[in-house]
């Protein structure tokens, strides 16, 4: 399964959109709270330390989410 690798140098192009995955989406540490529309991966989302997720509408993995520091979603948050 493919990995989508979320860091400082390409944080702009995913932050804020409505973003889906087939595969597993990774978030670098120390990146703070990165706010998506929708987050949804078919694999597992993960973030490393002092990372947060936050999406208005919802978040989904296929298998695990798993938080360096916090998760919150408008909508629901489903694994």
């Amino acid at each position: 399964m493919d990995t989508l690798r979320i860091t400082k140098d390409n944080l702009s192009q995913y932050a804020n959109t409505d973003l889906k995955f087939e595969g597993h989406i990774e978030l670098d540490a120390q990146l703070g709270l990165v706010a998506f529309k929708s987050l949804s991966a078919t694999g597992s989302i993960y973030t490393g330390v002092n990372t947060s997720i936050q999406a208005g509408w919802g978040i989904q993995a296929g298998t695990s989410i798993k938080a360096g520091t916090s998760i919150k979603a408008g909508e629901s948050i489903q694994a």
